[in-house]
C-alpha cells in the first residue's frame, strides 16, 4: 500500500467515526421527553422498566436528578412513540453514512 492509500483510508475512517458521533449528538437530543414535570431520555431501559412495572404511578429520577412522580402509562406511551420514531430516523441516516463509506 502506498502512502496516499493509507492516508485516504485513515481519513475515511475518521470521517465515518466523526459522522457517527454527530448522529449520536443529533438524535440523543431528540430522545428527550418532557412530561409530568420531568425531563426523561427515552431509552430501552426506562421503557422496559415502565412496561414491567404494574403501579399506576411511579417515582423516577429525571435527567436533571429531580425525583418526579408520574403516571406510568402516559409516560410509557410517549416514550415508546418517541424512541421508535427517533431510532428509525437515526437508523436511516446511519445507513446513508455507511453507504458513503
Amino acid at each position: 500500500m502506498d502512502t496516499n492509500t493509507v492516508i485516504t483510508n485513515i481519513r475515511t475512517r475518521y470521517d465515518f467515526e466523526l459522522g457517527k458521533k454527530l448522529l449520536q449528538e443529533k438524535y440523543r437530543s431528540k430522545l428527550l421527553v418532557i412530561q409530568q414535570g420531568g425531563y426523561f431520555i427515552a431509552d430501552h431501559l426506562l421503557i422496559a422498566y415502565l412496561r414491567q412495572e404494574t403501579s399506576e404511578r411511579v417515582i423516577l429520577q429525571d435527567e436533571y436528578k429531580n425525583v418526579v412522580e408520574v403516571q406510568r402509562v402516559p409516560l410509557l406511551d410517549e416514550m415508546s412513540r418517541t424512541y421508535n420514531s427517533v431510532m428509525k430516523q437515526w437508523h436511516t441516516e446511519y445507513q446513508e453514512l455507511r453507504s458513503r463509506r
